[in-house]
């Protein structure tokens, strides 16, 4: 015996109804549990530099009960939130480089340097990196029409234009230059917001449209009720009460279609405050719905050379990175550093958890990424890259686990970034890549 199925086709409730679906383009398509998604898809892209102390870094655990190693303590508010990949490396450039520089190239796009002697280091002949960045080919195929700015791509102390210090590519041998620049930041992104105003009218507009066709459906659907089978009844109101739910979350989803001009961002002259001062600036950004993908780039792939006074860390990043696997003391210096990393990625995670939207926040719907241009920096591994993800994407993504790989390319979390993002055509990601398919468990 065949069973019918209990909700039909949208198509059919439309023509029972006298309407077209061609007539009705804003009637909200629904899922099997009668809700439509309508909060954008949103990747971040966070990078820190020169890898981690691995055993300080890495959890212990099994994959759904695990405790945060001391780096990774700052974020244990949000270990229900994150996932922790342990085991991915960067596949070697075909065109080598020094592995700072040959890294940060390869962390977002997983290609090959060019080959030529546009740039010399230690030896090295090499040009930029011969393909784009992920972030940039998700924009590409996102949404349409797009947001404001399809891609927004920020910065601190993240140096001059050269292969050392860009990680995001818009094509082969296109660079993207972060702006480093609060102020600049939010006054290209807010220009035309004014006290109140929406930044994205076209949007409520929609959201109207949304619901004066809700309205009418819900009518149409109350008119026909009566004349259709007790069985066709029982579908119609199931299908009303959906639309009813759909309108209440029109009604609360103002954080993605306005917002309010938050308060201009100074420009700090020590690094945590430009820190701070970006990640809000991002935050104000993805909330107002002007971006849907962006990156961060706290500091450069080869030789971060500063200290870190705030830390009581007065040598510099780079050399210390280099000291031996016994030199305890340069070991708890590493591990403070990155630490500190950690707890800038957890207020960044804490700003998206406080925004509500829909049954969630504004983190629930984002997917979150932060690596490194290398795993180790004494042996310029890139083994053991460290990589946490935040945020479930909308329900794309299961959050709160701890996921152990043996050597895996990073090109499958690429791969898995497209996935999670709806370019599930993407099989393979980077020219590095000699394999194929999403990461296992990712999703």
């Amino acid at each position: 015996m065949t069973m019918r199925n209990p909700f039909p086709h949208r198509r059919q409730i439309l023509q029972a109804i006298g309407l077209g679906a061609v007539a009705f383009p804003f009637v909200p398509l629904l899922n099997a549990q009668g809700q439509e998604a309508i909060f954008p898809k949103r990747l971040v892209l966070f990078y820190t530099p020169h890898g981690t102390i691995y055993d300080n870094w890495k959890p212990s655990g099994t994959t759904t009960s695990f405790t945060l190693g001391p780096i990774l303590k700052p974020l244990t508010p949000f270990q229900r939130k994150i996932n922790v990949l342990d085991g991915l490396q960067i596949t070697h450039s075909a065109v080598r480089a020094p592995s700072h520089t040959e890294g940060i190239g390869l962390t977002w796009t997983g290609s090959n340097l060019s080959s030529g002697s546009a740039f010399n280091f230690q030896g090295y002949p090499f040009d930029w990196v011969d393909g784009p960045s992920v972030d940039q080919v998700v924009a590409k195929n996102l949404r349409s029409p797009a947001p404001p700015f399809p891609t927004l791509e920020l910065g601190v102390s993240s140096g001059s234009n050269a292969p050392n210090n860009r990680m995001i590519y818009s094509g082969s041998r296109q660079p993207v230059q972060p702006e480093t620049s609060p102020q600049k930041a939010f006054n290209r992104l807010f220009a035309n917001v004014t006290g109140g105003q929406n930044p994205n009218p076209a949007a409520d507009r929609l959201r109207a449209e949304k619901k004066s066709v809700l309205d009418l459906v819900t009518g149409q659907l109350t008119r026909v009720r009566p004349s259709v089978s007790t069985a066709d009844q029982l579908k119609i109101d199931a299908h009303t009460n959906a639309i009813r739910e759909i309108e209440t979350r029109l009604g609360a989803a103002g954080t993605i279609v306005s917002c309010t001009k938050p308060v201009a961002p100074v420009n700090p002259s020590d690094v945590p405050g430009l820190v701070t001062s970006q990640l809000d600036v991002l935050v104000a950004a993805l909330a107002c719905n002007l971006t849907s993908v962006a990156s961060l780039q706290l500091k450069v792939g080869d030789n971060d050379d500063n200290p870190y006074p705030w830390l009581g860390v007065n040598d510099s990043h780079h050399p210390l990175s280099h000291s031996g696997d016994n030199d305890m003391v340069a070991r708890d210096k590493l591990t403070k550093i990155y630490t500190w990393y950690a707890d800038r990625f957890a207020y960044f995670l804490g700003k998206l958890d406080a925004i509500p939207e829909g049954n969630g926040t504004l983190l629930d719907n984002t997917l979150v990424v932060w690596s490194s241009e290398i795993g180790k920096g004494n042996n310029h591994s890139f083994s053991k890259l460290p990589v946490v993800l935040a945020g479930g994407l909308g329900g794309k993504v299961t959050t709160g686990r701890y996921l152990q790989y043996s050597n895996v390319a990073h090109n499958r979390l690429l791969v898995a970034i497209c996935h999670a993002m709806g370019l599930d055509q993407v099989q393979k990601f980077g020219s590095t890549d000699q394999g194929t398919g999403s990461l296992e468990g990712f999703a």
